[in-house]
């Protein structure tokens, strides 16, 4: 149940998030790479041609900052990762403390898929 709503969560976005892009006149089906910054803004992640437009583009939708938070929350409901990686990093540590920082969530949107998973870094 809970795959199965991060699942509509991510096809919502998707189609939400390329539409914006179509509205823009940027290529809403070259592969791109999301994730929110430590102020909550979405960012594509490593190299885009299109990076700046894309993300410039983003800062007009709240509506899909909201829903990405929204699939980020869905996908760590049932996948908790950050847990136990952390808790290898720094035994004996609570869960927030310690050298290895807390991954973030990425969505990777290719022309036929959308994959959400947490990271480390970027």
């Amino acid at each position: 149940m809970l795959q199965q709503h991060a699942a509509d969560l991510r096809a919502q976005f998707v189609a939400r998030f390329r539409e914006l892009l179509a509205d823009q006149g940027l290529d809403a089906e070259s592969p791109v790479r999301l994730a929110q910054d430590e102020f909550g803004n979405l960012r594509v992640v490593g190299f885009h041609p299109e990076a700046a437009a894309i993300e410039h583009a983003l800062a007009t939708a709240p509506e899909l900052v909201g829903l990405f938070e929204e699939l980020a929350a869905a996908t760590r409901a049932f996948t908790r990762p950050f847990e136990h990686e952390l808790a290898a990093s720094a035994p004996g540590m609570p869960p927030d403390v310690g050298s290895t920082p807390r991954p973030r969530f990425v969505l990777s949107i290719t022309p036929g898929a959308a994959e959400g998973a947490f990271e480390h870094g970027w």
